[in-house]
């Protein structure tokens, strides 16, 4: 059951990950009507990666503790230590950091989103 709860969640961030990529080809073309759509799909990743987050710590890394290794983590270590993945492949951190950075200053120009009631 928490295993499956966990590829879920990762789908769902593939969406919204999808769902921001989309928003800043059509900007870079020029076919997004504002950055709005684009702050908003972010805001919306990131709240889906924050819940995603809470429950691997409150939930998943609790049990791995109890039940891996010592070796066992050494080798996840290892996995996140070469940073590739099926998503990204080969794509340096520095990149990564370049890439985050571009975005987080295209969502601050955009107009703040209005107080949800």
């Amino acid at each position: 059951m928490i295993l499956s709860d966990v590829e879920a969640q990762h789908l769902t961030e593939r969406q919204f990950l999808d769902r921001v990529s989309t928003c800043l080809l059509k900007m870079k073309e020029g076919t997004a009507p504002d950055g709005q759509t684009l702050v908003d799909a972010i805001h919306q990743m990131a709240d889906v990666k924050l819940r995603h987050i809470a429950f691997e710590e409150s939930i998943v890394l609790p049990l791995a503790r109890q039940c891996l290794h010592d070796q066992d983590w050494v080798e996840i270590a290892d996995a996140f230590t070469t940073n590739c993945t099926p998503r990204f492949g080969d794509l340096p951190v520095d990149d990564f950091r370049e890439l985050f950075t571009r975005i987080a200053n295209v969502a601050m120009r955009a107009e703040p989103l209005a107080e949800k009631q």
